[in-house]
């Protein structure tokens, strides 16, 4: 008798165990929204995965590609901070979230890439879909196009904001491999993700990634949520001198997603040694990197040019030996702005020895001890190319010495610092 009693007891308590662990979050396998991925930034290492080449509804993680073909554009030149983004009434009649920007009305890019990353509106989404490709249908397969020349095989987008159609879906995977492309290709811009508040109009919008603030090391990156979805996050944090990029889609609410990625951020670190980071020393310029996907060539005079019989200053080189670290790559440019921040890209030309030359043009103009960066790049249509960026230079210098270059005929752009919040 006494032996029957213990076996139902253990039973019973089995079943409540069991039950207990189908109730909590080490079952979100049991949701069939549910995918989740944790990658090493660098290694690409896969830390964890679940589902993480099935499809899912992206929500507005899709703006995280939004953001990318924004700051795509700023980097090539073809877009400015300061230009403005008309709301057409379509755009003005986008549902929530939406910073309600009324139909013929504007904002900056500024601060359209301000109000995507925190307040994640929808109506703005739209907004600069529209300037930057005519409409929004045009904008969802440029990103699509731009989704495949990353990599990211299993996604397609069909709007701008992740607002749910048909035909829009990723992976975990896709969203963790974008996040990275983000951060290795646009670095200086990436620092926007980390923006904890946006003011506009009186009124103040918090980032609705909360673990910019619950987990230390979280830097970015985005948030979305749509009843097809459930509730998603990517978020990359950077612990012990690794940085990690983590996933999750699919999550039954906000709270539950956010303590589940905090507890897989947490098993991925503790797989990971303590290392050494290297970080830009704040006596120095930022040096910033950038591997953007377009290049504005300079003129064809510009590369043939030949510079004799003038001294030229020495600059200090950067290696162009292997690709840095996502670590290295961000820290660089996440070093806090100072009026030295400012840059002069000369242009891109087909060979190491043309962009040397042109760097050094400029630094003789400029007349400073800035430093040349030669970054070998690769054009849409895949021609490799050297760009020349002098680097290190204060407003009125950079300025002072693109203009003395267009008097000589030769091509230049000055790149501003990332303007604060």
């Amino acid at each position: 008798m006494y032996e029957r009693s213990m076996r139902l007891m253990m039973t019973k308590i089995w079943v409540i165990c069991l039950l207990f662990i189908l109730a909590s979050g080490d079952a979100v396998q049991a949701n069939s929204k549910y995918a989740g991925y944790v990658i090493h930034a660098d290694t690409r290492k896969v830390l964890y995965q679940a589902n993480a080449q099935e499809l899912r509804h992206p929500a507005s993680l899709t703006k995280i590609m939004t953001l990318y073909m924004i700051f795509r554009e700023v980097d090539a030149g073809r877009l400015k901070l300061t230009d403005r983004v008309k709301f057409s009434k379509y755009a003005a009649g986008r549902p929530p979230s939406k910073l309600n920007v009324g139909a013929g009305n504007s904002i900056t890019v500024e601060q359209t890439i301000l109000a995507l990353t925190t307040k994640s509106a929808n109506d703005v989404a739209t907004a600069i879909a529209e300037k930057l490709a005519g409409s929004e249908v045009k904008f969802a397969r440029k990103m699509t196009a731009m989704a495949r020349k990353l990599g990211l095989t299993r996604t397609t987008f069909k709007n701008a904001s992740g607002l749910t159609a048909p035909g829009q879906l990723t992976t975990a995977k896709d969203m963790a491999m974008l996040a990275r492309a983000m951060m290795k290709h646009y670095p200086y811009y990436y620092r926007y993700f980390s923006t904890r508040a946006f003011g506009y109009k009186g009124r103040n919008y918090r980032n609705h990634n909360k673990l910019l603030k619950s987990y230390d090391g979280t830097d970015g990156v985005k948030t979305g949520y749509t009843n097809a979805a459930g509730f998603n996050l990517v978020a990359s944090t950077l612990r012990k001198g690794h940085r990690v990029i983590a996933v999750v889609m699919g999550g039954r609410s906000g709270k539950t997603r956010n303590a589940h990625m905090e507890d897989l951020l947490d098993r991925a670190f503790a797989k990971l040694s303590p290392r050494e980071t290297f970080a830009v020393s704040s006596g120095q310029p930022p040096q910033h990197v950038s591997m953007p996907q377009d290049y504005r060539l300079a003129a064809t005079k510009s590369a043939s040019i030949v510079v004799a019989g003038v001294p030229l200053p020495r600059p200090r080189m950067l290696a162009m030996g292997s690709a840095p670290s996502i670590e290295s790559v961000i820290n660089s440019s996440i070093t806090q702005n100072t009026p030295r921040d400012w840059s002069l890209q000369v242009g891109a030309f087909t060979t190491k020895e043309k962009a040397e030359l042109m760097a050094n043009k400029a630094m003789s103009t400029t007349k400073s001890t800035g430093i040349v960066r030669i970054a070998r790049v690769e054009s849409p249509e895949g021609v490799r190319l050297y760009r020349a960026r002098l680097e290190g230079l204060d407003q009125e210098t950079a300025g002072s010495a693109c203009s003395n270059l267009r008097k000589i005929g030769l091509g230049c752009r000055v790149i501003p610092p990332l303007t604060k919040s």
